[in-house]
């Protein structure tokens, strides 16, 4: 027995030096990419136009920085100090430290002009390792003020801040709470923001915000009545590296709160992270600011992302699309003459006689509607004549618009909606397409197959674009409401546009990442190459709105009307740099529980492609960045078109890793 025991004992003191052996080796090989500069934090945030102040940046591997680098001329930015800190990362507390582990903090000096443009500005600076992540550096019109350095972690301790104005404040401790106090008037109402980094979200920081009425109790004159509160998290989406998951907008911000106020005396807001965490990375900004016509969300609306209801929808939105276009069969306008007109025809007469579905209308000028009531009733659907942008709003709740269009032929159509003040979950707009028997044709609600029960199937949500062929002339209505009878007030505004499908590069990410826990880097939109070696970029792009026919039971697939076809091209490398094409497993998930139902209908088709860049051995160092250009040509009927650009980075050559440890 004895024997046994120690046989066994061995055994597992084998087992544990097996893997801690493997652990030593796992954690050196992720400190082998914990080389390139880091930004963490910059304190304060934001300034105003017109303002000069002293910005403190701090973060890792930053040793011999000697420069700042923008981008962009909207202020000026001077380095003064570089030293490292006393501060040791919470993953690190328990291992010595190597100098290369070191945090340090850089001092810089900022002067802002009296014409710079409001909104989030990018930062970085520069070290013989090469560029850093870049952090924002918010600019306002309104007062920017700092955080009072006194106590006023309680009500009794607020501090008292005027109307309009933006604090830069910072959850430093362990439950921590920071307590603003203001004076508002009878009926008016206020929009209430906070506003934090990219970096801060990785670290853990949840912002939280209260309003509270100031109360008295016997038991406590610290008493306030909460009135509103808010925890979303806005502009910030999170995932894994190569899963082509992005941050929507520069800099994560919770959704505005706003608040009409019946009474007019003295109110409390307090701010907290959640958990009661606290850290000198928690930095914030409170943005107090009244709700009028010129009120203007701090949030970046999309620009392109076309799975987001932030997006702006504009008459210029089928230019756009037929930029980006992967068909030769694109209409010509009446106004471009006869000639042309022959062309197309001649065209359309092509695909009809190859019994290929018909090309799109020939394209009109798209018009915008404004939705009015009474139109609550399918007898009073206003018709509208297509391409149309309609704008309306779901004003109260159970409140359905109806719209009505006419189609004479096989029509390709695609319907987009844009939500203009707030978007799901507040508002989550429901689209429903019926003939004129009523039967339901389309919808934007997306469902999924269950994977046990073939005859079931789960809700998935709703999309903010659908696309379908409408294969019978006929006059369709059209409804839109809210998913629920509950939602419904002037806030609920909505654009939505009906247009021709148009087969386009939609989405394009880029990333420098590599896959998973491989790569520990912060921030992936820089390249930092040394001589000999070579880093990739991971492409995905969506081709949107592929019409296509499945030609057998297998899945193969005849593309109609545009295979989605592109090339990859990098424009601007420095001297000494080369591309070339790769391959690498992007996604290792396994397939899913749920299929979606009518797929083509809600999601587009995805293309994962990887450049690889690589100095040669004798490139020469950089000194500043140089921007380099990710460019997409769609390949047309044996044609590479018109460039599209998919991203710009900041590229230097730098100091092989192994020459600079030689050297300490």
């Amino acid at each position: 027995m004895n024997r046994l025991f120690k046989y066994l004992t061995s055994l597992s003191s084998l087992f544990i030096l097996i893997q801690m052996s493997l652990l030593a080796t796992d954690n050196n090989r992720f400190k082998v990419n914990q080389w390139e500069p880091e930004l963490h934090s910059i304190i304060p945030m934001g300034g105003s136009v017109g303002s000069s102040l002293e910005v403190e940046l701090r973060g890792k591997y930053l040793e011999g920085t000697y420069a700042t680098w923008l981008g962009h001329n909207t202020f000026k930015a001077k380095l003064v100090l570089v030293e490292p800190t006393d501060l040791i990362p919470t993953e690190a507390q328990s291992e010595k430290l190597s100098t290369n582990d070191r945090e340090y903090r850089l001092l810089i000096n900022l002067t802002i002009p009296l014409d710079a443009t409001p909104g989030p500005k990018p930062l970085r600076v520069i070290s013989p390792r090469g560029v850093s992540n870049q952090v924002y550096f918010q600019i306002y019109k309104d007062p920017v003020i700092s955080e009072t350095q006194l106590p006023h972690h309680a009500p009794s301790q607020a501090q008292l801040i005027n109307i309009p104005t933006v604090v830069n404040g910072v959850i430093k401790r362990q439950g921590e709470l920071d307590y603003y106090s203001l004076d508002v008037e009878t009926g008016q109402e206020l929009a209430f923001e906070v506003i934090f980094s990219r970096e801060a979200l990785e670290k853990g920081f949840r912002p939280h915000l209260k309003l509270l009425e100031p109360a008295r109790s016997w038991f406590s004159s610290e008493q306030a009545k909460q009135l509103a509160f808010n925890t979303e998290i806005r502009g910030a989406v999170t995932g894994e590296a190569g899963s082509g998951w992005r941050f929507i907008d520069s800099t994560p911000i919770n959704s505005e709160l706003t608040y009409k106020f019946t009474n007019g005396k003295r109110y409390l807001i307090q701010v907290a992270s959640e958990g009661f965490k606290g850290n000198s990375d928690y930095v914030y900004q409170l943005r107090v600011v009244p709700v009028n016509s010129k009120y203007d969300q701090h949030l970046a609306r999309s620009n392109w992302n076309e799975r987001s209801y932030l997006r702006e929808l504009n008459l210029k939105h089928l230019d756009a699309l037929w930029n980006r276009t992967v068909t030769v069969n694109q209409p010509i306008s009446f106004s471009q003459g006869a000639k042309s007109l022959t062309e197309q025809l001649k065209r359309e007469s092509y695909y009809f006689a190859n019994k290929i579905l018909p090309s799109p209308l020939i394209a009109r000028k798209v018009v915008k509607i404004s939705e009015h009531e009474p139109n609550d009733e399918p007898i009073k659907a206003l018709p509208v004549e297509l391409p149309v942008i309609i704008e309306g709003v779901v004003d109260r709740p159970g409140d359905v618009d109806y719209f009505k269009f006419k189609i004479n032929s096989t029509q390709r159509l695609a319907f987009e909606i844009e939500t203009q003040n707030i978007s799901p979950p507040h508002f989550n707009p429901r689209l429903e397409i019926r003939n004129s028997a009523g039967q339901s044709v389309l919808t934007n609600i997306h469902r999924l197959k269950e994977f046990r029960n073939p005859d079931g199937w789960v809700l998935k949500g709703n999309e903010p674009k659908v696309i379908d062929t409408f294969d019978q002339p006929g006059e369709y209505s059209v409804e839109i409401r809210g998913v629920t009878s509950r939602s419904g007030n002037q806030a609920c505004r909505y654009r939505l546009l009906i247009r021709p499908q148009i087969p386009h590069v939609g989405d394009i990410v880029v990333e420098t990442l590599m896959r998973g826990h491989q790569d520990t880097r912060i921030d992936p939109m820089r390249i930092n190459l040394e001589p000999g070696k070579a880093k990739v970029l991971n492409i995905k792009t969506q081709i949107e709105e592929i019409d296509d026919r499945s030609l057998d039971g297998r899945g193969e697939r005849a593309f109609d009307w545009g295979a989605g076809e592109i090339a990859f091209s990098v424009e601007g490398l420095p001297k000494g740099v080369s591309t070339y094409t790769g391959a690498a497993i992007l996604d290792v998930d396994g397939k899913g529980s749920y299929e979606s139902l009518n797929r083509s209908n809600f999601l587009p088709d995805t293309q994962k492609s990887i450049l690889v860049l690589r100095a040669d051995p004798d490139a020469e160092l950089t000194k500043i960045p140089q921007i380099i250009r990710i460019m997409v040509r769609p390949l047309i009927d044996g044609h590479l078109m018109k460039p599209l650009l998919a991203a710009e980075l900041p590229l230097m050559i730098v100091t092989s890793r192994s020459k600079t440890i030689a050297n300490k």
